[in-house]
């Protein structure tokens, strides 16, 4: 087997070194950018899950609404069915439908 000369090894031995300080650093800017990639999906899972989280709050709260609003609609009802046999007597008759109370 032929070794190079002491002289020739190093330039040989820069060059290799070279290669390794170019490979290093190409490694570390993926490890960066797999870091900054990984980072993004992370924060990008858990803002959708923060968003799925506000969506049903919102429904929730919109169905407790509705809920409400459906129990004024009925009692209003309520009220005004109840109310509808007196405010016929009153109003259809005029003044003999009072004498009649």
């Amino acid at each position: 087997m032929h070794m190079p000369r002491p002289k020739a090894r190093i330039p040989l031995l820069r060059l290799a070194l070279a290669k390794a300080d170019l490979v290093a650093a190409q490694l570390a800017e993926a490890r960066i950018g797999f870091a900054r990639d990984y980072a993004s999906h992370k924060d990008l899972a858990a803002a959708e899950v923060r968003y799925a989280t506000a969506l049903d709050s919102l429904r929730s709260e919109l169905r407790g609404m509705n809920e409400r609003l459906d129990r004024i609609i009925d009692r209003l009802r309520s009220i005004r069915e109840a109310a509808t046999p007196i405010r016929r007597m009153v109003f259809s008759s005029g003044p003999i439908a009072l004498s009649a109370l």
